[in-house]
């Protein structure tokens, strides 16, 4: 019996359901935050396809990348880390994930200056998610930050998606 178009994407749709369950379970396995950051900047590519993710380690407007899919230290003085930390500090406080690119940037009025840096260091498009607590306030907040390309996926459609596994991460945090 040959499957039906809807049958495959309600099939797709469950195996994107599964992998977020199955990633969300796993970081809370993890015995530390640098295991858990490990985790979700390495294993969510199985999700969501990116060039690259980082977190951010957020304390008001000032920030520091705690870290970057495929390094083990992070050198906080990089030209990406100066740029991510820098294009952070001139957005709102995120209490929702954003989808971030050249044409967001001009509607949440940020300089000219950090719209042309976005262009230079960043894919055309980037997911900023934050991983929120969940028992309310905290001193630190973290952002999970994700580089994908415009490459026929939604951008929204995917944040959408990482929204729900953001959720599990922050309380796995």
């Amino acid at each position: 019996m040959a499957k039906t178009a809807k049958t495959e994407i309600l099939e797709q749709r469950l195996q994107l359901l599964s992998t977020v369950t199955r990633l969300g379970h796993e970081a809370f396995t993890k015995a530390n935050t640098d295991s858990l950051f490990l985790h979700i900047l390495n294993n969510s590519r199985s999700l969501v396809t990116y060039s690259r993710s980082a977190i951010l380690e957020c304390q008001g407007k000032k920030c520091s990348v705690a870290g970057i899919t495929g390094q083990s230290e992070v050198n906080q003085h990089s030209e990406y880390c100066t740029e991510l930390r820098k294009l952070i500090s001139q957005l709102p406080v995120l209490e929702k994930g954003i989808v971030v690119n050249e044409a967001n940037l001009r509607q949440l009025e940020v300089s000219q200056e950090t719209i042309d840096s976005f262009s230079r260091y960043f894919t055309s498009c980037m997911l900023l998610l934050p991983l929120p607590h969940p028992r309310g306030e905290s001193s630190r907040n973290f952002v999970w930050a994700i580089e994908i390309e415009n490459s026929g996926n939604n951008p929204q459609e995917l944040l959408n998606l990482c929204l729900i596994l953001a959720t599990s991460y922050g309380e796995a945090v």
